[in-house]
């Protein structure tokens, strides 16, 4: 669809009638902002919802939410009813559609990932229709779907060109009426007219940029928009502002907002007692709804009437009535404006509300957006060209959940808190100014924080803790000097066992006094060091189980927290007031043993305040998100004072923690996300030190790794770093290379040089290219142009980064994708393509100089390109009583260099996990590993292994793995090395009982594996190459340190390679006078003087076979 269309006196007719001109292309209709969801119990009961209602149903249990992608789509969430009884819920989308041939609707369906299983979801039924108004619906599709991979559907509209036609999308739980777990996706459904084109996006942005509202702040400075919490979460606005509150002479009260960019006026005439008496105007456009289904929901039906409305300073006061049949409720409002934002305030006067709804705006198209760091909720209206968001804050209110609209839960003895909420409505051309700033103060510790690299060590390395601080005493001397240390695995019990008791250090891992060397050598580094504390899962097999302690669900049952499927024990959640009673018992002694400097807590940041909300109504506060804001924070700062440091956490939702917590390994969308930057870099980044985008196996697209097959290739690592760059964060390397000194130079060099830059500093800019131009998010989000981005910061730093396939040339600098360049007053740094397609990095910063030619890249990790052996099935027999007997033939390939081990996966796509899996047969292998030779032949079983009873067949896969990795066999690849032996199909009677099995050959199942394995040789410069950055030259990797005393000390890497190494003279400002001296790995010793040339104004040497820890080059 094109976005410039525009809506004529018919078209007006029309929306007023509910009915949504559709335009020639292509109209996602995920956009339609004006349609009707119903829902409908079996029993026959219907519930009809407001005009543009989006949202989950507390009392039906009914969803229609927008914002959500799987795979390569974005997706309707569309859920059937069943809080009051299973039943179906459709939504009609009233269409005028244009003259033309041909029409197409398409749509694909499936089901959410993970979401079917034995004991989930067994599918939904999915039903499409194409009707006139008052015709009976016409059923395009049926179909009942129980998988995750989509299903695209085409159905020719042509009967209704010209026309005004219904679509209706149905969900119902199908034959069984079973609806848990029923979420069921429309991914990308749309109206095709005419053909699919789209307007030229730069001509888009060319017309998007004239807009007066772009235009007038196109050179305005992103600062005012930086967090604030001055006025809560209301936002802020770039330019200056008049804000008027009047009365007209027709009783409409007007707030107003007018600056150079635009005016806007939300007009209020009191009528029905809910936000839905507002209207907003943009300029001189017609008025629009902006709260259509707002309104307050009582415990009771209830009539509503407006009792009192009065100016009160700056604010109007309006005051509500609410008769029920045997009680009344009187309900406060305050409105008032702040910038282009509507603010609201409302207070009852006594517990009898089950919720606030803000409502959404009515518009014909209105595109959702899915915001990194922040979740759903942003709109763009794009009739009028606007920005839209509103939302609760969750720091003043009395809700259980919170968020753009509040629900309030019965505690245990049913009774319910009264309500207090403060909130906003925003509407604006620029989505900055809509975005809810963060109303807690910003972290004492992002100087600190700033200039280091997180390194994440889920060890120990060997089993000893003691191995784990030698390696960081290596990473140390090869010149890493900025880093914090988060060490996950330590607990006296084990990880995630018997929680919330963690000392002493695990006797297993190395013990009290290998863990005290770990913490002394972080210590004597220089690195910030933190151990990995729970306070939120308490376990009932844990030394300190305190029932009392436990939150309550409303039914007074215990809520679970974690469960551990390696003890099967389940742990509960720790009653947020508790927390800090259990690190109370722990932290300080944590502190004093293991010299920390730094704290680190599970869980508790990834979620927002009303996750695990606990009921109890024996607690002050039961039943309000709001007690853990509190108990978080107290928690947070007593972490910061025993361990004397930062307070880091886990992240997602970390937003609602910026302040209060000091920074997070930033997790969001994973590496496919959009790159919409603004509310992370203009709200958090002022707030927090993040580091990261979240661990490794979280941010790729797979999940579970294969290092060496599917992860780890330098153009990966590439990726990975950019976005950490374009969102503001540190750097961070995950535990599967947190061993490797040359992946942790690259790392810390490249980011310290860049964070040195914008740790501290706020946003001045932040711009995306289209077409050779440099636009706001204003323009580029609604285009989806946003691949390329350029922020300033007011430290001086402007940063380039290319997410686009194609090269961005930035001066003499090819930025190839997953490229960087850094200009700043005292640094420059880059990722970029050189001549001859070689790529390099290149970081230069006060404290060093670090170039790396790419020619070496350490991937100890890698797969080895010949396999192993091939592994068949050579038998699987059905016994009887629910038994099968299997057994495996192998064919030896080549000999393995580390002791292997088998693993078996049975597979069904309603199997547990990410893995999918029913059961398993892992066993040992055969013979000796060490002596196995090419051409050996041999058979393990039979195994006797009893079959699940809830799945009709089993995909049998199978695989080696070492200490490093799983290895590559000969065979069907499944996925994630593992590797496709048959299928056992399960024959069963009448009664569903087992009767027998069948096998099916591989070559008999169609398996479509994604898994490829990857090309680690991209990016890797042919050894050898020399490659001038101008201050030096080298066909490896080295970085200059500049010391106090005028010394160079020369670090390269790898060590033990032979790499050339040339100074400019004149860069250096040296004149060949000087000595060249190696010192040895770890001690410094001296190995002796090392011989250089001087040619055509360049110091060269070779670093030779010496394997020297750091060269020393000064002045005789």
């Amino acid at each position: 669809m094109k976005i410039f269309a525009l809506f004529g006196l018919t078209s007006c007719v029309l929306l007023s009638k509910g009915i949504v001109p559709i335009d020639m292309g292509r109209t996602s209709l995920l956009d339609i902002g004006i349609y009707d969801v119903r829902c409908q119990a079996f029993n026959g009961k219907e519930t009809q919802f407001p005009a543009g209602w989006t949202g989950d149903d507390p009392e039906t249990g009914t969803v229609y939410t927008l914002g959500h992608r799987q795979d390569d789509k974005d997706a309707l969430l569309l859920h059937s009813p069943w809080k009051l009884g299973a039943g179906k819920t459709w939504v009609d989308y009233r269409l005028k559609l244009p003259k033309a041939t041909p029409i197409t609707l398409e749509f694909s369906i499936a089901m959410r990932h993970g979401c079917v299983s034995p004991t989930g979801s067994d599918g939904v039924t999915f039903a499409a229709f194409a009707f006139e108004p008052r015709e009976t619906p016409k059923q395009l599709h049926k179909e009942h779907v129980t998988s995750d991979a989509w299903k695209t559907l085409r159905f020719d509209l042509a009967k209704f060109a010209g026309k005004q036609c219904i679509v209706r999308l149905q969900v119902d739980p199908g034959p069984s009426r079973k609806p848990d777990f029923d979420f069921s996706y429309w991914g990308d459904p749309c109206i095709i007219a005419g053909d699919d084109i789209t307007a030229s996006p730069a001509n888009q942005a060319r017309e998007l940029m004239k807009l007066p509202a772009i235009k007038a702040t196109a050179k305005a400075s992103l600062l005012p928009l930086n967090n604030t919490n001055r006025n809560g979460i209301v936002p802020g606005n770039i330019l200056p502002c008049k804000n008027t509150l009047i009365q007209d002479k027709d009783g409409t009260w007007l707030f107003t907002y007018k600056a150079k960019d635009c005016k806007i006026a939300y007009r209020y005439q009191p009528k029905t007692g809910t936000l839905d008496d507002f209207t907003m105007t943009f300029n001189d456009e017609p008025p629009m709804r902006i709260a259509v289904g707002s309104g307050l929901e009582l415990v009771k039906p209830a009539t509503t009437k407006i009792v009192d409305c009065k100016q009160d300073g700056d604010s109007l006061k309006v005051t509500t009535r609410h008769e029920m049949e045997d009680d009344v409720l009187t309900a406060t409002w305050k409105f008032g404006i702040q910038g282009k934002a509507l603010t609201i305030k409302i207070d009852a006067d006594k517990p009898l509300v089950k919720s606030l709804r803000l409502g959404t705006a009515l518009a014909p198209i209105r595109k959702a957006f899915q915001t990194p760091y922040m979740g759903s909720g942003l709109m763009y209206l794009q009739a009028n060209k606007l920005f839209t968001y509103r939302r609760l804050d969750w720091t003043k209110s009395d809700a259980t959940k919170v968020g753009a609209d509040a629900q309030y839960h019965a505690k245990t003895d049913g009774t319910r808190n009264p309500l207090h909420e403060e909130g906003y409505i925003a509407f604006s051309p620029n989505p900055g100014e809509v975005l809810p700033n963060i109303p807690f103060e910003p972290s004492k510790h992002r100087a600190l924080l700033g200039p280091k690299i997180i390194l994440d060590i889920w060890g120990p390395r060997g089993g000893n803790f003691a191995n784990d601080g030698e390696a960081l005493r290596e990473l140390k001397d090869h010149g890493i000097d900025h880093a914090g240390v988060i060490y996950h695995i330590w607990q006296r019990y084990g990880y995630d066992v018997k929680l919330p008791d963690h000392i002493p250090a695990n006797p297993k891992l190395g013990g009290e006094e290998a863990m005290k060397a770990l913490g002394q050598a972080a210590k004597d580094c220089g690195y910030l060091f933190a151990l990995h504390e729970n306070y939120i899962d308490l376990y009932p097999d844990a030394p300190s189980f305190d029932k009392k302690a436990i939150a309550l669900n409303q039914d007074g049952s215990w809520m679970k927290a974690w469960y551990n499927e390696h003890t099967k024990v389940q742990s509960f959640v720790i009653k947020a007031a508790e927390a800090i009673r259990f690190a109370w018992q722990n932290s300080p002694e944590i502190n004093k043993r293991y010299y920390t400097t730094m704290a680190y807590i599970d869980a508790q940041t990834c979620g927002s305040p009303d996750w695990r909300v606990d009921y109890d109504a024996s607690q002050p506060m039961a039943a309000i998100a709001r007690l853990k804001v509190k108990t978080e924070c107290e928690l947070y700062d007593y972490m910061r004072k025993v361990h004397g440091g930062p307070f880091l956490g886990e992240g997602n939702m970390h937003y609602f923690w910026a302040g209060p917590c000091d920074g997070v390994e930033a997790q969001t969308g994973g590496e496919d996300q959009a790159p919409f930057l603004d509310f992370n870099l203009l709200k958090v980044h002022p707030q927090m030190t993040n580091h990261g985008m979240g661990y490794y196996s979280r941010w790729h697209t797979q999940g579970r790794l294969c290092w060496g097959f599917d992860a780890g290739t330098p153009k990966r690592r590439d990726k990975y770093r950019a976005q950490e760059i374009a969102y503001g964060h540190a750097g961070f390397v995950g535990n599967p290379v947190v061993y490797n000194p040359d992946w942790v130079a690259s790392e810390h060099h490249i980011m310290h040089a860049i964070q040195t830059q914008y740790g501290t500093a706020k946003v001045t800019a932040i711009d995306y290219e289209v077409d050779g131009m440099m636009v706001p998010a204003a323009v580029a989000l609604p285009l989806g142009l946003l691949s390329r981005q350029r922020i300033k910061y007011d430290s001086g730093a402007v940063i380039w980064i290319n997410w686009n396939l194609e090269p961005w040339i930035v001066g003499k600098h090819a930025i190839a994708q997953w490229g960087v360049l850094c200009h700043a007053k005292n640094a420059t740094v880059w990722t970029a393509r050189q001549e001859g397609n070689t790529f390099t990095d290149y970081a230069e910063c006060d404290e060093f100089v670090y170039a790396d030619a790419r020619t070496h890249f350490d991937m100890p990790y890698l797969i080895n390109q010949k396999p192993l052996a091939e592994i068949k099935l050579k038998d699987c027999t059905y016994v009887g009583d629910g038994k099968i007997q299997i057994s495996y033939a192998w064919e030896i390939l080549d000999t393995p260099k580390r002791p292997v081990n088998c693993f078996v996966h049975f597979l069904n796509p309603k199997g547990r996990s990410l893995d999918k899996l029913t059961f398993q047969n892992d066993h040992e292998v055969p013979g000796e590993w060490n002596n196995w030779k090419q051409g050996d032949q041999f058979v393990t079983g039979p195994f006797t292994l009893d079959l699940p009873k809830n799945y009709d067949y089993h995909d049998i896969t199978i695989g080696l793995f070492d200490a490093t990795n799983r290895k590559l066999l000969r065979g069907s690849h499944f996925d994630n090395l593992r590797y496709h032996i048959g299928r056992i199909i399960v024959n069963r009677d009448k009664d569903r009982n087992i009767v027998g099995t069948s096998i099916l050959q591989p070559d008999q199942v169609k398996i479509d594996s994604k898994q490829k394995l990857l090309d680690f040789s991209e990016r890797v410069t042919p050894p050898g190459t020399m490659v001038d950055f101008g201050k030096v030259a080298t066909n490896g990797a080295v970085k200059i340190q500049k010391s106090n005393d005028g010394q160079l000390v020369i670090f390269t890497y790898p060590r033990k390679a032979d790499i050339t190494i040339k100074l400019n003279l004149k860069a250096w400002n040296l004149n060949g006078s000087q000595t060249l001296v190696a010192k040895a790995p770890m001690t410094q010793n001296d190995l002796g003087p090392v011989n250089f040339t001087i040619k055509d104004g360049w110091l060269t040497f070779t670093t030779g076979s010496l394997n020297s820890g750091r060269f020393i080059l000064k002045s005789k």
